[in-house]
């Protein structure tokens, strides 16, 4: 079952073959073969959620409730939304679905790498880096120079 997946949109869920695939996801992530996490846009925001037995879908906001699956399909408005579900291995749901760097900080809850005082990962990393790189690249052309002049001074003195 892990690895199975099933995109929905608000047409295709009356489908009795895609509400029987949706069950059957249900059923194997209640039994514990799987985890099922779905993945979609709702609130304009890419987002996430994590099916936990009874109790319902733990969303990657913490200041959210759980919801029911009855809820989270009723977010589909129109047939250009969509929201796949997918059966991952148990253990890896949370990273997946909610929390993708395990840093206790639900993924909605993150500031944006753009917005964060201090880059933690990704293109903010990558463009400190390329900011430290230039720099000493720059610092270490004007060692040149300097050296350079103060040779070329020499080499004047010496055939005067």
């Amino acid at each position: 079952i892990v690895g199975q997946q099933l995109t929905i949109t608000a047409g295709s869920l009356a489908e009795p073959a895609v509400q029987d695939r949706l069950d059957l996801l249900l059923a194997r992530a209640e039994a514990g073969d799987a985890e099922l996490v779905v993945k979609g846009v709702w609130g304009g925001q890419a987002r996430g959620a994590l099916y936990q037995p009874g109790i319902g879908f733990i969303t990657d906001k913490a200041a959210e409730s759980p919801i029911s699956h009855e809820a989270l399909t009723a977010l589909l408005i129109d047939e250009q939304q969509t929201l796949t579900y997918t059966e991952v291995p148990p253990g890896n749901g949370t990273r997946i679905a909610i929390d993708r760097d395990l840093d206790g900080v639900l993924d909605a809850d993150e500031l944006p790498v753009a917005a964060s005082p201090t880059p933690v990962g990704g293109a903010g990393a990558m463009s400190l880096w390329m900011l430290l790189t230039l720099s000493l690249l720059v610092s270490h052309r004007n060692l040149l120079r300097r050296e350079l002049t103060a040779d070329s001074s020499s080499v004047l003195e010496l055939t005067s």
